[in-house]
């Protein structure tokens, strides 16, 4: 009723409660169901999604071989500060707080956080409403000078991840992709930003 065109199931619970509301809404397997393969893909498919996100720790070969095989359509995080990791364990009330859940002061509503690695770098701490803490990448994600490459690939979506961001920001990434699909804009490789991470997509975990 509320017009929503779909849902991104992002936990096996998911499915039996969009199962027992009977919506009909499209259901998508979200990047947090890991789905490396065309079996995962296969298996979320017979679940009743019409479409599946890739991991964000596949590679562009898994993706391709993933999409060639794939009984539904395989959309890819291209863009963003994505998301590294989820800790029930709250890092920021225990530096800040009182190291407890139970009469938190709160302190995360107060400002931004972040976890500082021996390198240097800056890992954003977002927190939600069950007090979880999820730990940002401290680079962009950045795949636009590689478009062809994931059109190439089979991939049938590119996804922006725009958590935190203003709205000017998503503006211009989604105009940026958009100049990208419709030809209008071409990207020249260049020497290798090093403000910005590919991610996984050319060097992956497994």
């Amino acid at each position: 009723a509320s017009g929503i065109d779909g849902i991104y199931v992002g936990a096996m619970a998911v499915f039996t409660m969009a199962k027992k509301v009977g919506s009909g809404l499209p259901i998508r397997g979200d990047w947090s169901l890991n789905i490396f393969n065309s079996q995962a893909a296969s298996a979320y498919a017979s679940l009743g999604c019409s479409g599946i996100t890739a991991s964000l720790e596949a590679t562009l070969r898994q993706i391709r071989d993933m999409a060639r095989k794939s009984p539904c359509p395989v959309e890819a995080v291209v863009e963003g500060r994505v998301e590294m990791m989820v800790t029930e364990s709250c890092v920021i009330s225990s530096f800040a707080g009182n190291g407890k859940k139970k009469g938190c002061p709160n302190v995360c509503q107060g400002g931004a956080y972040a976890l500082r690695d021996r390198r240097d770098e800056d890992f954003p701490v977002a927190t939600d409403q069950y007090c979880r803490n999820h730990i940002l990448n401290s680079r962009d994600l950045d795949m636009a000078p590689y478009y062809k490459d994931l059109v190439r690939a089979g991939i049938a979506a590119i996804r922006i991840e725009g958590r935190g961001r203003s709205p000017k920001w998503l503006a211009e990434q989604v105009a940026r992709y958009r100049r990208l699909c419709d030809g209008t804009e071409t990207l020249v490789l260049g020497k290798e930003d090093q403000t910005v991470t590919r991610g996984h997509f050319f060097h992956g975990i497994l």
